[in-house]
């Protein structure tokens, strides 16, 4: 192409509205082709795979930068990775086309611990048995994570606290580093050239470097001279002064890092983004002070850490806030929740049936919850439906009634024997006869529990326990009249034994005024107790007295710890929402109060556990409304701060019409304000915020026809400015054709700025034009020359949508139309600056995305569907008349046309359900070749895709010679000496072929299979062969088990092996055994041939199992060099997943996952 046809259409792509009009499917494909060839010319790369040490977004690029996308990853899944790469200065592992996840979560990074600790999950709960020694290297992977307001690293296992590593002053400043720059070391040093120290520090955080100058700095010093004298190797010259350099690097790295994250803040004005970066400015003025009167390393490294915590401290985006993370975290707290419930079931006494079904309604409400934090679009809805699905999740955790009645049971027989025992210890008995009777109460005791702990139903433990406190109460002798007196001295005996029991399990190493307040609860239990006894008027009164007590006495404790656990829980959370929260203060207060009375009345363990569960979940649903709340009024005070400054841009207004007009935002401000103080949920957050933003942006949207006018011109202005300064750029340049076009080009765009400009209808959008004209103009001073052909598609491609969304606008009511139009000319003039400015095809792509994407919020989605809708319609005429045209029969041509009506109907539904143009786009098209692919025809004009009918005779036809098979394999010589049911079945085949093949309707293909089988039927009824046609499918199925048994399950050796083919074999038999049952009962042969077909194919699956563990067994025995144990462990877990398989396709699965995982399995470290 020549240059001057290439600067043609660039004038074609800023003019817009002349823009060249070429299909949207030749648009797609050439764009495809030319990444597919990018994509062959690629070098190919040698999968691995690594494990995801912190639950990690997937990204995918976006021009020279990456974007979140909706995918996660938990941690402990495997992936492959396709090589490390760079982007935007962070590094990440490709893991598949255009996919990325950050390479810190799979390499992570290896620290000491400080002192011993425990792991937690992600809610902030201890994980059991995870407790890790002080001293222990700890591998630690991403960024730190919050949880209950202090920070963890993930391991993949779980999450340790950040204070319990050990601290690495490397990390802050690199001490033992000579500053020099990046050099290749493969050359050797040049001794005798000065070090430069005005250059820039190099950065510490490159791992690469690291390795080369600080892990090696004994093997860099000894292969050559130094200008610190021959002893001198470890001390680089001037390392204070390196240092510095060093640590201010450090500074204005993070103020660089943090004033990105503030200009990408949507939600701050400029000019709050501008006092942000005035303030970033101020603190790295003063770190950079602090570095350089700095006297030692150590006040360089303080300095230095400092002058990073208040740069960050800057930044009003810190990392977890966004959406993206906060679904991040939402998800790793439901994976912990449904891991939490899973153990509970597990480890019940349910039976093995109710287990599963708990375990399946548990993953079920896991794998909604993740679906429905995954739609959430904000950060507060996210949350709310985060505790809502962490409740959902554990309400799927069934009560343990055997155990629970167990243990009433249990607590009742102690009871009794109390009783037996106080009766006897307070009668006239000889001390040898109490002796002896209190044995046999004991001994009636101990067998009680034993039959109750072995009962297998709730109503043979309750019949169990009548039993045993029948049996108990038979050991009191008759002789037992005692006072009431010596009755409560015996019972405050018996509380003061259970009052020093519960003391004893306090802990002994406690401060002294933690040990004395728990002391003081129990104390003051006994003494209630024994103000009962000596209250009591008889013994029944005393036994009641004794068994409250001891409840009281064993729960005082579980109760105030109880407690205590809950006003802290509460005293952190009034922290986390801020002092100044008094509206979610008190709403903790009150959940306060409601879970302390329910400790209070609770009356086991178990119900003060669950109680305390449910308060600590209860002051976090609170605290986080109070800080959903707290972040509405920010975005409240936010649109006030935007909305005034409107006001006062607003030329037309007089200074009191906008003191009245400011006036009024505030009024609409405390007014919403105050809806949000009074909302429960976080619906009513929302509601109450939307409404108000509304409101306000009412009281300022209002700008005056003068006031657009004046903004006009100063933005007409602007592009005037751009043009000067574009041409007096081009005038610099050597090739006059070139000037030429150039000049044109800006000609051409100031045209179409201005008419864009006039056109606008707010504040708003003529701001919006002007910058994007302005970059534009600029950008034709130097435009590059690159994809030349896929931009001139690209710019097709969005110009024809573009006409067609137009059109869809006019049809939209007044009041709605021009904005409409507004933002479609808009977002297609950014997109035609985004596709000129491209590079690569993804820059291209992401052009078009954008595009469509403002196009969902101009036009409604169902102008929208019509279109498409319409575009379907006229396609089916098309089509019609295209298979009109054909040689096809006419009852082909009819099937075709018939089947061509479902089409549309279908597409128009799935047109329908697309709720966006990007889906209505690939719907529409996907539909559109299915109809095509209908209608095409081969050289000779003959139909070449089969058709409905033809289908469904292929199918009725393999039906019938299944039954011919089967009834003919039970004819012999001694059935039928003549032929003669031979003959009529044969007879009986090739009419209902012939019938098939004539058939020009599916009903005619239906009875042409119902008249075969009722001749059939016939047949076996005239012949008596229904006996013989049974036996003949039994013994087929029988010796087609026994071929296939003897080579399937033969290589099943192992002795866990041999459990499987056991299995495997019995199930089996039981298909065998009910086809056999069924089969006697079939009426006719369509029913024969059926139980035959799902029998074979039983068998098959059940074959397919041993087959799969042969596989399995071979897999592990070719990993010669993993971890033996995870190996082992693996493969039972493949294999106990086979036994559960249920058809081909999920053996399938699992036969290439487990290959995958085994072949995965590396030696252990």
């Amino acid at each position: 192409m020549s240059k001057n046809s290439f600067y043609k259409k660039m004038i074609i792509s800023v003019a817009g509205a002349a823009l060249l009009s070429v299909g949207v499917t030749e648009g797609t494909t050439a764009a495809n082709n030319v990444s597919a060839a990018t994509v062959k010319s690629a070098k190919k790369v040698v999968a691995k795979t690594k494990v995801v040490g912190a639950t990690s977004a997937v990204y995918k690029k976006a021009g020279k930068k990456v974007v979140k996308t909706k995918q996660t990853i938990s941690a402990g899944k495997k992936v492959k990775t396709y090589g490390k790469k760079t982007i935007a200065g962070v590094a990440y592992y490709s893991i598949g086309k255009d996919q990325y996840v950050k390479a810190a979560n799979l390499d992570g990074k290896t620290r000491q611990l400080a002192k011993s600790v425990a792991l937690y999950t992600r809610s902030g709960k201890v994980i059991k048995h995870s407790k890790l020694r002080k001293g222990q290297s700890v591998k630690v992977y991403g960024t730190a994570v919050t949880i209950k307001g202090k920070k963890y690293y993930s391991t993949g296992k779980g999450y340790v606290a950040v204070k319990a590593l050990a601290k690495k002053v490397a990390d802050e400043v690199p001490i033992n580093k000579v500053n020099t720059p990046a050099t290749d070391t493969n050359k050797p040093a040049d001794t005798n050239k000065p070090a430069d120290t005005n250059k820039p520090a190099e950065n510490t955080n490159n791992s690469s470097s690291n390795n080369a100058n600080t892990n090696n700095s004994s093997s860099n010093n000894s292969g050559s001279s130094s200008n610190t004298g021959a002893g001198n190797t470890t001390t680089p010259v001037d390392t204070l002064k390196d240092t510095k350099a060093a640590a201010t690097k450090a500074i204005d790295d993070a103020a660089k890092a943090t004033k990105d994250r503030i200009s990408k803040n949507i939600s701050l004005t400029d000019a709050q983004k501008t006092e942000a970066n005035k303030a970033v400015d101020d603190v790295v003025s003063q770190a950079k002070v602090a570095i350089n009167n700095a006297k030692t390393i150590e006040e360089i490294a303080k300095a230095q850490k400092d002058g990073v915590a208040n740069v960050n401290a800057k930044d009003t985006t810190k990392p977890g806030d966004s959406l993206e993370d906060q679904k991040l975290m939402a998800v790793g707290v439901l994976d912990d929740a449904a891991n939490e419930a899973r153990v509970q079931i597990i480890s019940s006494s349910l039976s093995d049936t109710d287990k599963a079904k708990a375990i399946d309604a548990v993953n079920k409400a896991l794998s909604e919850g993740k679906v429905a934090v995954e739609q959430g679009n904000t950060v507060e809805e996210v949350l709310q439906i985060k505790t809502k699905a962490v409740k959902q999740i554990k309400q799927q955790v069934p009560a343990d009634t055997l155990k629970e009645t167990k243990t009433a049971a249990v607590n009742v027989l102690e009871d009794a024997a109390n009783e037996a025992r106080l009766k006897i210890v307070s009668s006239i008995l000889s001390d040898a006869d109490k002796s002896k009777a209190i044995n046999a109460v004991n001994k009636a005791l101990s067998e009680g529990k034993v039959a109750v702990e072995q009962g297998n139903t709730v109503e043979e433990v309750l019949q169990l326990k009548a039993t045993a406190v029948n049996e108990i109460r038979k050991q009191v002798p008759s002789s037992t009249e005692i006072s009431l007196e010596e009755a409560k001295a015996t019972a405050i005996e018996t509380i003061e034994d259970i009052a020093k029991t519960a003391k004893g399990k306090i802990g002994k190493d406690l401060p002294e005024d933690v040990l004395a307040a728990e002391n003081k609860v129990i104390d003051d239990a006994e003494n209630n107790a024994v103000e009962k006894i000596n209250s009591s008027k008889s013994l029944a009164d005393i036994t009641a007295a004794i068994a409250s007590g001891k409840d009281a006495i064993n729960l005082a404790l579980p109760k105030y710890l109880a407690e205590s656990e809950i006003i802290g829980a509460a005293s952190r959370a009034k922290t986390s929402i801020g002092k100044d929260n008094v509206e979610g203060a008190n709403a903790i207060d009150k959940v306060v109060e409601t879970i302390k009375s329910k400790i209070a009345a609770a009356k086991s363990t178990d119900e003060i556990s669950k109680e305390v569960e449910s308060g600590k979940q209860a002051i976090t649903n609170v605290e986080e409304l109070a800080e959903i709340k707290q972040t509405a009024k920010v975005a409240i005070d936010d649109a006030v701060t935007a909305a005034k400054e409107r006001i006062s841009k607003d030329i037309a207004l007089n200074d009191a019409q906008k003191t009245e007009a400011k006036k009024a935002v505030d009024t609409v401000a405390t007014q919403t304000k105050d809806a949000i103080n009074n909302a429960e949920t976080a619906e009513e957050v929302a509601k109450a915020q939307k409404e108000g933003i509304d409101s306000i942006n009412a009281k300022s949207n209002s700008i005056s026809e003068d006031s657009l006018k004046v903004l006009k011109n100063v933005a007409n202005a602007a592009i005037d400015n751009a043009a000067a300064a574009a041409n007096a750029a081009i005038n610099k340049l050597t090739d006059e054709n070139d000037k030429a076009i150039r000049k044109e080009l800006v000609a051409d765009a100031v045209k179409g700025a201005k008419q864009a400009i006039d056109s606008a209808s707010n504040a708003a959008l003529i701001e919006s034009l002007k910058n994007t004209w302005t970059n534009t103009i600029q950008n034709l001073v130097t435009a590059p020359d690159a994809f030349k052909e896929q931009r001139t598609l690209a710019r097709n491609l969005i110009s024809d949508i573009k006409e067609s969304v137009l059109k869809a606008a006019d049809k939209l009511a007044d009041d709605k139309k021009q904005a409409a139009k507004d933002a479609i000319n808009n977002a297609f003039t950014s997109a035609i600056t985004a596709i000129d400015k491209a590079t690569k095809p993804a820059e291209i792509k992401s052009a078009r995305e954008g595009f469509f994407s403002a196009i969902d919020k101009a036009i409604p989605v169902a102008d929208l569907q019509a279109a498409a809708i319409d575009e379907i319609k006229a396609k089916v005429n098309t089509a019609n008349e295209a298979i009109d045209n054909s040689k096809a029969s006419d009852i082909d041509k009819t099937d075709r046309k018939n089947l061509i009506t479902k089409l549309s109907s279908s597409a128009e539904k799935s047109i329908k359900a697309s709720s966006n143009v990007a889906l209505i786009e690939n719907a529409k098209n996907t539909w559109l070749k299915a109809i095509d692919n209908l209608v095409a025809t081969d050289n000779t004009g003959k139909l070449v895709v089969p058709n409905e009918l033809q289908n469904k005779k292929d199918s009725i036809k393999s039906n019938i010679e299944s039954i011919f098979s089967i009834i003919n394999g039970a004819i012999n010589k001694t059935v039928d000496p003549t032929g003669s049911i031979s003959m009529g079945l044969n007879g009986a085949q090739q009419v209902a072929n012939l019938a098939i093949d004539n058939a020009s309707k599916l009903s005619d293909i239906e009875n042409a299979q119902s008249t075969f089988c009722e001749t059939v039927n016939s047949l076996m009824k005239n012949f008596n062969l229904k006996d013989k046609v049974v036996d003949q499918v039994t013994a087929d199925i029988t010796a087609s088990v026994d071929r296939s048994n003897t080579k399937a399950l033969s290589k099943l050796t192992s002795d866990e092996d041999k459990t499987y083919k056991e299995q495997i074999a019995n199930k089996i038999k039981d298909i065998q055994t009910n086809v056999n049952t069924d089969l006697k009962s079939a009426k006719e042969v369509s029913d024969i041939a059926a139980i035959n077909n799902k029998a074979t194919l039983l068998i098959s699956i059940e074959q397919r199992k041993a087959n799969v563990i042969t596989r399995i067994n071979r897999y592990a025995k070719a990993n010669t060099t993993g971890d033996a144990n995870k190996i082992k462990q693996t493969v039972a877990e493949f294999k106990s997943k086979v036994m559960k398989a249920q058809s081909h396709s999920e053996l399938k699965a699992l036969q290439a996952s487990a290959e995958a995982d085994i072949k995965a399995i590396t030696p252990s470290k």
